[in-house]
């Protein structure tokens, strides 16, 4: 159980390039040996993948132990090795929501949603990924996405959230969560943050007092 810091090609924002569950961690091909060594922390499989045969895996997927929520853009060979890695798959043919990091953050007990999402995808990415969904904004952001990063034992959201709404995702996720900011200053903690219940990677520029933040929200201590 670790938080390791890290960048992606001298990127911190390291939330558009990886995605990672109790089950599997997606990480880019060709990723940097020391961005490789740094993913270890997840203590899962780590799962080589492309989207349209770009890196940004993050952005374009939700993904949880139990299904991974895809763009319209996803190519046949790389829809072949993600069905291969036993997961449920559902594509997302909206293209004001293609940019599922964006859009949807989830754990194996809940996901939130862009509230702009029709009610039948809503319902589609619920049982996709095995869970029930709840269409919200965190904050002022329709794209819960990157303003909130959960797992099964914590999770950490936009440093600006009220009580009343911390209490809510915590009610929704099944556990205590804090808010943070990551990358020193950056409020979408979601662009600075991979994490599973076992580990996290943290984006390089973050300073100490957010790492602990983010430790403590993820119950990572």
């Amino acid at each position: 159980m670790s938080v390791w810091s890290t960048n992606y090609l001298g990127n911190s924002n390291l939330g558009l390039y990886a995605r990672a569950s109790d089950r599997i961690a997606l990480i880019p091909f060709g990723a940097h040996p020391k961005f490789l060594e740094g993913a270890k922390a997840l203590e899962v499989p780590l799962l080589p993948a492309s989207i349209d045969r770009c890196p940004y895996l993050g952005l374009y997927t939700a993904l949880n132990s139990t299904g991974l929520i895809l763009p319209p853009f996803v190519d046949e060979k790389e829809m072949v090795q993600f069905k291969k890695a036993g997961l449920n798959t559902l594509v997302v043919h909206h293209s004001h929501f293609c940019a599922i990091g964006n859009n949807v953050a989830c754990n194996d007990k809940a996901a939130i949603v862009n509230p702009d999402m029709p009610a039948e995808l809503v319902r589609r990415i619920a049982d996709t990924l095995g869970v029930e969904a709840y269409a919200m904004a965190v904050g002022p952001n329709k794209t819960v996405g990157m303003a909130v990063v959960p797992t099964n034992k914590g999770w950490v959201a936009y440093n600006r959230i009220s009580e009343e709404e911390s209490a809510k995702l915590s009610a929704l996720f099944g556990s205590p969560g804090i808010n943070s900011t990551v990358n020193n200053g950056t409020v979408m903690v979601g662009l600075g943050v991979v994490a599973n219940s076992r580990g996290a990677l943290v984006g390089m520029a973050s300073s100490g007092f957010e790492i602990g933040r983010i430790q403590q929200g993820l119950d990572l201590i």
